[in-house]
């Protein structure tokens, strides 16, 4: 039998996650989507686009949901998406518990870098000081100051 897995690209389905997570073997976290549908921002559209940030608190505390739920019920968990290539998100999605990263090929010898480089212990403090943050803006700089992840 093939695997059978989630796309969360809508919000509601956090709230049924913990309902169907006993029935599928991965979940994908779809996040241009997530992101976009989460902030109720069209990214495509010049005069609200500017509001899209997949690094705002709502997204990256969705994220550390779906990563716990996925971790406590061992099914395999990865995201696609710009912030799965973003370099200062990297570390932040290793932090929260996404390992496995999906991304277009012109990235990855970038994240793989980062990915050897990074001291994973610390992305874990780093992942705990942005789920502290409630200012949106706030997390780029943070995540922008991560020289010291690097071994």
């Amino acid at each position: 039998m093939p695997k059978i897995g989630v796309m969360i690209e809508v919000p509601a389905i956090i709230f049924q996650l913990n309902s169907i997570i006993k029935d599928i073997d991965f979940i994908s976290i779809g996040s241009n989507d997530l992101t976009q549908y989460l902030m109720a921002v069209d990214r495509n559209n010049e005069k609200v686009s500017n509001l899209y940030n997949p690094l705002h608190p709502s997204m990256v505390h969705i994220l550390k949901q779906i990563a716990d739920i996925s971790k406590t019920n061992h099914v395999d968990l990865s995201i696609c998406g710009e912030i799965a290539a973003n370099p200062i998100a990297i570390p932040l999605l290793l932090g929260i518990g996404i390992h496995t990263l999906s991304m277009n090929s012109i990235s990855i010898p970038q994240a793989k870098w980062i990915i050897r480089h990074i001291n994973h212990s610390d992305c874990k403090i780093l992942a705990s000081e942005v789920l502290q943050l409630s200012d949106k803006d706030r997390a780029h700089p943070t995540l922008a100051n991560t020289k010291y992840l690097f071994e």
